[in-house]
C-alpha cells in the first residue's frame, strides 16, 4: 500500500511502508550547530494541514506531514483517505525569513518554536517507523504516565514508546510531547523491555 507523504523540499512522493528507513529518514535531522534553519510545528486551521505543506512545497520549505488511512465503508462501498495522523498540526524545517512568511499565512493560527529539535525529531522518527509498519494508526491525549519500554520482537520491533497495561496484553504509546498526542500500538507483553 503507498501514501501520499510530505517529505525534504516539501516535495510530494509515493512511499512504500518498509522496515522504517524510507525518505522521512533524510527530512528527520536536527540542522548543524549555528545554523538559522530551525525546527517549527506549524498549528493550523482544522483541515488546513495538507493546504499549508502544499505551500511549504511551493516555498521549497522541506516539511513533515504523517498520513495515517482512514477507511469508511458505505452502502456504496468502501472509501479510503489519507488523513493527517495529528490533526491541526504539520512540521518544517525553515529559516526565519521562512518562517516570518509562513506566519502570515491566514489558515496558521501558530508558528510554533521548537525549543528541543533533537527530542521532537526522534520522536517523529519513531512515529515514522511505525506507519512504515501500519498507515491505519490513531492518536490519544497525551499519556505522561508509565514505563518507557523498547519492543523487542513484532512487527514494532525495535520502536520505543511508553507502556501501560490494557486487559489483553500491553499497549505502548508512542508520545509526541511538543503538541501532547500519543500513537497507540497493541503489543503481546513479552514483546517489550524497559529501557534507561
Amino acid at each position: 500500500m503507498s501514501c501520499p507523504l510530505h517529505v525534504g523540499g516539501g516535495t510530494m512522493r509515493s512511499v512504500e511502508p518498509t522496515d522504517g528507513t524510507d525518505a522521512a529518514d533524510e527530512l528527520l535531522v536536527v540542522p548543524p550547530q549555528g545554523s538559522d534553519v530551525q525546527w517549527w510545528c506549524l498549528y493550523t486551521r482544522p483541515r488546513h494541514e495538507k493546504s499549508l505543506a502544499r505551500l511549504c512545497e511551493q516555498e521549497k520549505i522541506p516539511c513533515y506531514l504523517p498520513l495515517k488511512l482512514s477507511v469508511h465503508h458505505y452502502h456504496s462501498g468502501r472509501k479510503e483517505r489519507w488523513l493527517p495522523l495529528f490533526s491541526g498540526y504539520l512540521f518544517c524545517r525553515a529559516d526565519p525569513e521562512q518562517g516570518y512568511r509562513l506566519s502570515r499565512e491566514e489558515n496558521l493560527l501558530s508558528l510554533l518554536h521548537v525549543y528541543n529539535p533533537e527530542g521532537l525529531v526522534e520522536e517523529l522518527r519513531q512515529i515514522a517507523k511505525a506507519l512504515s509498519v501500519s498507515r491505519e494508526l490513531d492518536t490519544l491525549p497525551y499519556l505522561k504516565v508509565g514505563q518507557r519500554v523498547q519492543v523487542k520482537a513484532g512487527p514494532f520491533r525495535g520502536i520505543v514508546g511508553v507502556i501501560a497495561r490494557v486487559r489483553r496484553g500491553f499497549r505502548v504509546f508512542l508520545n509526541v510531547e511538543f503538541i501532547g498526542r500519543s500513537v497507540p500500538l497493541e503489543v503481546d507483553g513479552r514483546q517489550v523491555e524497559p529501557i534507561g
